[in-house]
């Protein structure tokens, strides 16, 4: 698996796993709701637990064109559903974002709860 080193500060940083050439790319957790819903407004009021995903976005929750993963690396299961989840980076709270996805598993579209 490809490699890469991070230039920081005049110095190379630590070898890690280069995550856009699949296999081993280190990915963000995110709790999401179990269950999917047909409107985006109702996942707000629902808690984001026991559902532990992952992303491989650069924030801290899913967005639209970030891939989900059952795993913590990119060589995992891509996971999707239909309809609209919740997601919170702290499990146990409220949804603070919805999303869908596509087929592949790859964020179609998020809504912000207000």
């Amino acid at each position: 698996m490809p490699n890469y080193r991070q230039q920081l500060s005049g110095s190379l940083g630590t070898v890690n796993a280069c995550p856009s050439c699949g296999g081993g790319g280190t990915l963000t957790p995110f709790y999401s709701t179990s269950g999917v819903y047909a409107q985006k407004e109702f996942v707000c009021d629902f808690v984001a637990a026991f559902t532990l995903l992952y992303h491989d976005g650069t924030d801290t929750l899913p967005s639209v064109g970030d891939t989900i993963y059952a795993g913590s690396t990119t060589g995992s299961q891509t996971v999707s559903w239909s309809n609209h989840k919740g997601f919170n980076e702290v499990e146990g709270d409220n949804s603070t974002v919805s999303g869908t996805t596509n087929a592949q598993g790859v964020i179609a579209s998020t809504w912000q709860c207000q």
